[in-house]
């Protein structure tokens, strides 16, 4: 008795197994046509409507304006705004997007070119279809000298502060030659010449070290460009003409000064300028009565002027 049940057992196990199967009777599966068109449908249009929000020009940034500036060129300076915004956001949006823009992201991205007293940046966005306006306004910082490193030349401002770098067309303008005078009119009368370039009239400075320069940091002191000036307005005074000043340093505070005559007058900007200007003064007047044949003079120790 207890053969037989362990034979039907194991045939009742066999066949729960469902290991021979009639091929003719089988159950053909259950497809979910229903879930997988609502899931589709679901898909769709999250995808529409994320696409709506934040790939379509209905809520993007149209327009860019600049105003305010005054050497820097507004038109590289929407490029560079447009670069920006062009930023690619989850390898798909746009950082134009309203959305996706961020005011903060873009003004880092400004300053670290340039250099502004002040920087306003407004959006205003309509709902007709036209997307957004950017309308810049900026205050440039004030420039008063030219900064040389390298081949780089930097604006820099009364506290030493570098503002930019010039771009090529200023470049250009900067180290084109002079123009040569106007030819006299057919009635003998000589025409005004043309104003020299904004950027020739700035002193340059050389860095003879070419030290990296960042804009926003500090290639001078205040009190060495407000006494460089004050030397500058002496030597104005008494009829010297100069080119340039290059700055070791390496070697020390003090400055070379190129005439156009061609020496040198090395000064200590961080001293007291007004007495190297007066031992100046008189070295020429006293001693040295034609300066065309000097190699440099040597203003940094007080009343002790070496020259060669």
């Amino acid at each position: 008795m207890k053969a037989r049940n362990h034979f039907r057992t194991t045939q009742k196990k066999r066949y729960e197994a469902r290991r021979f199967r009639n091929p003719y009777f089988q159950k053909k599966p259950k497809r979910h046509y229903k879930e997988i068109s609502i899931l589709v449908a679901v898909l769709i249009t999250v995808s529409t409507v994320t696409w709506f929000f934040f790939g379509s020009r209905f809520f993007s940034i149209q327009t860019v304006a600049v105003s305010g500036t005054e050497t820097i060129s507004s038109e590289e300076m929407i490029a560079r705004v447009w670069e920006e915004l062009h930023r690619p956001h989850f390898l798909i949006f746009s950082s134009s997007n309203r959305f996706i823009y961020n005011a903060d992201v873009l003004r880092s991205s400004l300053a670290s070119k340039y250099f502004f007293e002040s920087l306003t940046i407004d959006r205003v966005c309509t709902w007709n279809g036209t997307g957004c306006a950017l309308t810049i306004a900026a205050k440039e910082k004030t420039s008063q000298l030219l900064w040389k490193s390298d081949d780089q030349v930097y604006l820099v401002d009364l506290q030493g502060m570098v503002i930019r770098e010039l771009q090529s067309s200023e470049m250009d303008a900067w180290s084109a030659p002079e123009p040569p005078p106007p030819e006299p009119l057919p009635d003998g009368t000589i025409p005004e010449a043309l104003p020299p370039h904004p950027l020739k009239k700035l002193p340059v400075f050389i860095d003879e070290n070419s030290a990296t320069v960042t804009v926003g940091t500090s290639v001078l002191s205040l009190d060495e460009v407000s006494r460089a000036f004050q030397f500058f307005e002496r030597l104005k005074g008494m009829g010297i003409s100069y080119t340039s000043t290059r700055v070791d340093r390496l070697a020390g505070k003090w400055m070379s000064l190129r005439t156009t005559v061609g020496y040198d007058l090395l000064f200590d900007a961080a001293g007291d300028v007004q007495s190297q200007a007066d031992a100046l003064m008189v070295l020429l007047r006293d001693t040295v009565k034609d300066p065309s044949g000097l190699q440099y003079i040597d203003l940094r120790f007080g009343d002790h002027v070496y020259y060669k």
